[in-house]
């Protein structure tokens, strides 16, 4: 053991005086987080720029070696981050591979989260941090591409009506995909089940479970009245293009249950 801590001294001390003959200068960079940009270049990876102010002193990439904390969680990221070019700011681009997001990323509160990161380049001769809050639910803080996020992660497989008895039975059948290695488990789904403008169904759901990097399906069943199927014309309404889910849902989370605004479908 005393073997290999001097070794570690000695290797310390060689790497200083290394520094020291090449004039070689570290430096350190600090910036104010402004604001967080996601792009979803696949179901896989989510690429994230980091927005900050202008740095006092040029900044150059790529950084090799990183670290990246959302509240106390810490971001597993495995590519090399790059500087954007970006007017009057400094941006930081990095992709997060989905299926390496932890569980207990779901228990950050999501009113007010803070975010650090902190890259090193090569040789770890610079450093760049980068810390500050974000407000997920507010898009000047956060910009995500909700239209492709449902697009991308969602879709409607298949829309029927039929009867029963004399009941009339609509089925919605969405089909989920869960990018992430851990299950996501839904207690409940306030529902409304549009076609076009009009609303068909509305209702409530409960629990079902998004297996982990998969697709999985949800199935919306309720009973309308006769006359309103009729009168309405609803079959021809029922497209599986023309037909949208918009609601909220609850979802479990290691801090208990947490809700999402959630809308798929619709062409």
């Amino acid at each position: 053991m005393r073997r290999a801590v001097a070794i570690a001294a000695v290797l310390v001390m060689i790497s200083g005086v290394a520094f020291a003959q090449t004039g070689a200068q570290v430096s350190s960079t600090m910036l104010t987080l402004q604001r967080v940009s996601v792009e979803l270049p696949s179901l896989e990876v989510a690429t994230i720029v980091l927005h900050a102010g202008a740095s006092p002193s040029p900044v150059k990439g790529p950084f090799s070696l990183q670290k990246l904390h959302v509240g106390a969680v810490e971001i597993p990221v495995f590519t090399p981050a790059d500087i954007v070019p970006a007017q009057g700011e400094t941006a930081v681009r990095f992709d997060v591979q989905l299926r390496a997001v932890p569980e207990m990323v779901l228990a950050v509160p999501v009113d007010s989260i803070p975010v650090t990161w902190e890259g090193y380049t090569e040789g770890g001769l610079n450093k760049l941090a980068i810390e500050g809050r974000i407000n997920p639910t507010d898009k000047n803080s956060v910009d995500v591409p909700v239209r492709t996020l449902y697009q991308n992660y969602s879709k409607i497989a298949d829309v029927k009506m039929s009867t029963d008895g004399g009941k009339v039975i609509v089925r919605v059948l969405a089909s989920l995909y869960n990018p992430f290695s851990f299950d996501l488990v839904a207690t409940m789904l306030d529902y409304k089940v549009r076609a076009g403008d009009r609303e068909i169904v509305a209702g409530q759901r409960r629990g079902f479970r998004l297996r982990g990097q998969r697709w999985s399906d949800v199935l919306i069943e309720q009973e309308v009245a006769p006359g309103d199927a009729a009168a309405g014309g609803m079959a021809a309404l029922l497209q599986p293009g023309s037909v949208q889910i918009e609601g909220r849902m609850a979802v479990r989370t290691p801090a208990g249950d947490r809700g999402l605004q959630i809308k798929l479908g619709g062409s």
